[in-house]
């Protein structure tokens, strides 16, 4: 008699994988759309 599931299948689970770009046009771009972002939430508030 074979169980409807086994263990190895309770406790799987998945990840994301992480990747870590380095290059500093992107790095740059991205910072600076933060920094845009933060000021557009920050001064909308007021």
């Amino acid at each position: 008699m074979t169980a409807c599931c086994s263990w190895n299948d309770v406790f799987q689970y998945e990840t994301d994988k992480i990747i870590r770009i380095q290059s500093r046009t992107y790095g740059t771009i991205k910072w600076f759309f933060h920094v845009v972002l933060f000021s557009y939430i920050g001064l909308s508030s007021m």
